[in-house]
């Protein structure tokens, strides 16, 4: 997908090295991209041991999205030391750490699959999520692959919404910059569901786990 720095950075290479013309150059076209998808995004805790990873409570949160480019698969494990009986990294009240912090992991999955429901009412996730160490990029193909270390995590997830009602959210951001004439607009929009994911990974039950499901659409227009 093409991010917005690589718009920029093609702005910033068709800049004219010589100024000074006789004439006003003729303002070049606006550049326009938009995308569109669909998504289940699914997160709790883990309390007890994982295999391969250092700690006794963890948090996992997972994505899966639809695009008409095709579909990926990722998320993060967040994992600490705590004293037996401990069953979340902080006090719910006061915000204090119950227990020592131990990494932050990268997830990645080249072949989960995940359902969204009719409506947007519920949706699922499963497959197997290993830790990402970094990424191979290949500049001829313009395709990356993942470095992967040893962790492998199978993960079930389910997400029943709390209400049949459908959100919607919008946003825009928008820049302009006087002297040069650079603007940028962009424009998403997001219609989701939310509620709780219950399931397992690697055989242990999540606990407080949170659900959302949805679909997205994204404008992006710059001018320079």
């Amino acid at each position: 997908m093409r991010t917005t720095t690589r718009t920029l950075s093609a702005a910033l290479l068709t800049v004219p090295l010589v100024a000074g013309a006789t004439a006003p150059a003729l303002a070049a076209p606006p550049e326009r991209y938009s995308a569109s998808g669909e998504y289940v995004d699914a997160g709790g805790l883990i309390v007890g041991e994982l295999d391969g990873v250092d700690g006794n409570l963890h948090y996992i949160s997972v994505q899966g999205s639809q695009t008409k480019d095709g579909s990926s698969s990722g998320g993060f494990l967040e994992s600490w030391s705590c004293e037996d009986g401990v069953t979340q990294p902080w006090d719910p009240e006061t915000g204090e750490e119950l227990c020592d912090f131990i990494g932050f992991t990268n997830l990645y999955s080249p072949d989960a699959t995940f359902v969204i429901g009719k409506k947007l009412v519920n949706g699922s996730i499963s497959g197997t999520f290993y830790d990402v160490l970094g990424w191979e990029c290949d500049d001829v193909e313009e395709e990356c692959t993942p470095v992967y270390g040893d962790v492998s995590l199978d993960v079930d997830l389910r997400i029943t919404s709390e209400s049949t009602k459908v959100a919607t959210s919008r946003s825009t951001q928008s820049f302009r910059d006087p002297v040069s004439g650079f603007s940028y607009r962009g424009t998403s929009t997001e219609r989701y569901t939310q509620g709780a994911a219950t399931g397992t990974v690697d055989g242990q039950e999540l606990v407080d786990g949170y659900g959302r499901v949805g679909t997205y659409t994204f404008k992006e227009t710059v001018r320079f």
